[in-house]
């Protein structure tokens, strides 16, 4: 990278949506993990859970 990609770059706001994720590919596909940051989601099982998003 070079130092002009930087140039353009900002520091967030005050009051900006903060979000920890975790990412990386099982078997070649995409996973991104939330760990921070984001609603508990409602429900018992991963179906409601998913139902929830």
């Amino acid at each position: 990278m070079t130092n002009s990609l930087y140039s353009h770059w900002q520091q967030p706001k005050d009051g900006w949506l903060q979000v920890d994720t975790l990412d990386m590919h099982t078997g070649g596909e995409p996973l991104r993990i939330i760990i921070d940051g984001f609603a508990e989601l409602q429900g018992q099982t991963m179906i409601e859970k998913r139902a929830d998003c």
